[in-house]
């Protein structure tokens, strides 16, 4: 019986960085591969998110000892859409919340002190970026709409205020260096306010936030409130400057925030306090 004939093969077998120059180079790692089916589906309007209120947590020796604050916004409308290109105002239309929080840290059990719900709905414009000055005086925008804020008690300690507002944005210097920006507000309290029939005496009708600061050195805040004839208002100090000037890669603010004055909790608006505290900001 004839043997049948015999069969080779050759394997080459080359280096790692020789089969991959066979490779067309120009083509990303990624794309070799193929994404997840979770990136195919859309969740989320990412874009339409952005901070609008500072974010922070903050510490100090008065109790309540701990204060923080996260907020965020999220623009309704997308500017290609037939709304917001029929009526350009309102391709500001905005949705935010704001949340503040008093913390008891040191307390038995370490109870929280008053926390405030804050969400508002409002239309507000921005100048475009190219259309600013590079200095002097610059009008950045304006925002108007209607605001809620309440303690999210019943009871004896129910507070809660329904508010319209409006508020216009100014500058003076540079936007790239050293400037300051003024932001006065005004406002009407509208519904029932039957749980704290004399807040407008101490929360007033206005308010007037004042800026002064660089983006990449110090920055302070002084917010101040007037209350009824002047004499029941506050004072809110907040000095920040990056950690990244200090401690490279660390994307934050050390902050020192000033009180004085009437209403830092919404449970005791009537009551005066005066404290200093020292923390961490993310968002200033």
């Amino acid at each position: 019986m004839r043997e049948p004939p015999s069969v080779r093969a050759a394997i080459e077998i080359k280096p790692a960085s020789a089969q991959a120059s066979d490779a067309d180079d120009s083509a990303p790692l990624d794309s070799l591969q193929p994404p997840p089916v979770v990136k195919k589906i859309k969740r989320s309007f990412l874009e339409n998110f952005s901070t609008y209120e500072p974010v922070y947590f903050i510490y100090g020796p008065d109790d309540p000892a701990a204060k923080f604050q996260f907020s965020f916004m999220y623009r309704i409308l997308a500017d290609e859409g037939y709304l917001a290109r029929k009526f350009p105002v309102l391709k500001g239309l905005s949705f935010a919340y704001t949340q503040r929080s008093l913390w008891d840290i040191e307390g038995d059990s370490s109870p929280f002190y008053d926390t405030s719900y804050m969400p508002e709905l409002f239309c507000a414009y921005m100048m475009p970026a190219e259309k600013t000055k590079g200095g002097g005086f610059n009008w950045l925008g304006w925002q108007a709409g209607i605001g809620h804020e309440s303690n999210g008690r019943d009871g004896d300690a129910s507070r809660s205020m329904n508010k319209v507002s409006a508020r216009a944005l100014v500058s003076f210097g540079n936007l790239d260096g050293w400037r300051m920006i003024l932001m006065p507000r005004i406002w009407g309290y509208i519904g029932d306010m039957s749980d704290n029939p004399d807040l407008d005496d101490y929360r007033g009708y206005g308010d007037l936030t004042v800026t002064l600061g660089k983006n990449d050195s110090v920055n302070l805040v002084v917010h101040m409130r007037a209350g009824q004839r002047l004499k029941k208002g506050a004072v809110q100090v907040d000095l920040t400057y990056p950690l990244d000037a200090v401690f490279k890669n660390f994307a934050g603010y050390f902050m020192i925030q000033y009180w004085n004055g009437y209403g830092e909790s919404l449970l005791n608006y009537d009551k005066r306090t005066d404290t200093i505290r020292f923390g961490i900001s993310l968002v200033r």
